[in-house]
């Protein structure tokens, strides 16, 4: 699907890495996708075929809450929860992977932890271009 909306949440998403993550929660809810409860936009909505717009809304929330249960700082196993979630809600619909060890950071690392270099980013970058 090809929308505004889809592409802004992905730049946001995509930037998380390298930002203050203070910053990125709070701004996050300012997108008009954000997965943070509320519906998708009524025209992305009604680009969906029916059957795929509650897998859609729910793919949305679990990407969000993959970085959100981040953000909120503590250690806990809610990222690996909602990324096997999202991974389970794309799985039906035949929608290409990549290959995720790419992106296991070493042992460690903690919630906070550093800014990902460039070099790292750019890498992830490549690997979900697939």
């Amino acid at each position: 699907m090809r929308h505004p909306a889809v592409v802004e949440l992905i730049a946001y998403v995509d930037s998380f890495a390298q930002c203050d993550i203070c910053d990125w929660g709070e701004n996050l809810a300012l997108l008009d996708l954000h997965g943070l409860g509320d519906l998708p936009p009524p025209d992305i909505a009604a680009q969906l075929p029916y059957e795929v717009g509650g897998d859609f809304h729910h793919a949305v929330e679990n990407l969000t809450e993959i970085y959100m249960s981040v953000h909120m700082g503590a250690v806990t196993q809610q990222p690996q929860h909602f990324l096997l979630e999202l991974l389970a809600i794309v799985a039906p619909h035949a929608i290409s992977l990549p290959d995720l060890d790419v992106f296991v950071q070493p042992s460690g690392r903690g919630t906070f932890g550093d800014r990902i270099e460039d070099e790292t980013l750019n890498k992830w970058r490549a690997a979900l271009r697939c």
